[in-house]
């Protein structure tokens, strides 16, 4: 009770959010063990990741082994790209978030396909209104599924931006995984979070109102 109801003080700074993240990681696995019930997006700890500095061990290993690895240069436009993301979805409030945390430069917007913007946009560049995929509009052009995650990892602080070379991998590939996940995101992770979190200015402004 006292985790459950302690939980809007995770929001307060990042060392706050991983005292309560990592109790209530394990309350929800002794819940499972004790008494069976199962809270899969809890248990699978991936929505408590945002709270914890997840590219420690590769900076660690990138000063050792930097010398190593191919040098590559990202480039920012100037004009801001576009996220539509379904916005009742556990998974994809984390996934915005983890955007926003490794986005320093501020390329990306955010806006939920369920908003009135999110459809206007839709209609402007005649993309789906499919809920299971991730809408990114970068300089003009509409990507969906695998190749909107790697483009906006392209635009991601080191190491996130290595995985845009999974690009080269057959799109018909990346989209059978990605669909694969898009297909049990609310069986896995749910559909409303369970604290409302009180958005900064700054990252207030990078969602279209």
């Amino acid at each position: 009770m006292v985790l459950e109801l302690g939980a809007p003080l995770a929001i307060i700074n990042r060392r706050v959010g991983v005292w309560w993240a990592v109790p209530t990681w394990l309350m929800h696995w002794g819940i499972f063990f004790i008494m069976g019930i199962s809270f899969q997006h809890h248990m699978s700890g991936i929505l408590f990741l945002p709270f914890f500095a997840t590219e420690k061990p590769w900076f660690w290993l990138k000063k050792r082994f930097g010398r190593f690895l191919p040098k590559t240069q990202v480039t920012h436009e100037l004009k801001p790209a576009i996220v539509l993301f379904d916005g009742v979805c556990n998974f994809c409030d984390v996934t915005v978030r983890f955007i926003i945390d490794r986005d320093p430069a501020g390329h990306f917007q955010f806006a939920s396909i369920q908003s009135a913007n999110g459809q206007k946009l839709l209609a402007q560049y005649q993309a789906p209104a499919d809920l299971s995929t991730i809408v990114l509009i970068e300089n003009g052009k509409v990507y969906l599924c695998s190749s909107a995650v790697l483009r906006i990892a392209q635009h991601l602080r080191s190491p996130w931006h290595w995985a845009y070379l999974l690009i080269i991998l057959p799109a018909a590939l990346r989209d059978a995984v990605y669909r694969w996940v898009a297909r049990h995101r609310y069986a896995w992770f749910g559909q409303k979070q369970d604290v409302c979190e009180l958005p900064t200015p700054q990252i207030q402004a990078r969602f279209l109102s």
